[in-house]
């Protein structure tokens, strides 16, 4: 009876350190294929960001070589609203419509003052 629990108990050593390895070896490959999908998720960013950088450098390349061949004359702000002129006269004056040019800052109808 001895020998056969002897014999029962090292067959379930056994057992166990073949579980124990199959598991550990389960992880690892868990493991190893996790590290994979991170790398490759991380390179895949690290490629769309390197997409979206040089788009932007190449955004900034084009608007620059636009200003260095943009015909003189205008103002060189980005808005192309009233280029090629000097710009609207920017004094307090009245400039015809119905109010004069006193520099009160009080904002009520100034009829001609």
């Amino acid at each position: 009876m001895k020998v056969v629990m002897m014999i029962m108990m090292t067959f379930m050593k056994v057992m166990v350190v073949m579980i124990i390895k199959k598991a550990m070896m389960v992880m690892k490959k868990v493991v190893e294929t996790m590290t994979l999908m991170t790398m490759r998720m991380l390179m895949m960013t690290i490629k769309k960001l390197m997409e979206i950088l040089m788009m932007v450098m190449m955004m900034i390349m084009v608007r620059k070589i636009m200003r260095l061949t943009d015909e003189g004359g205008g103002d060189d702000d980005d808005n192309d609203a009233n280029d090629d002129e000097g710009g609207g006269n920017n004094d307090d004056e009245g400039d015809g419509d119905g109010r004069g040019g006193n520099n009160d800052d009080n904002d009520h109808d100034d009829y001609d003052d």
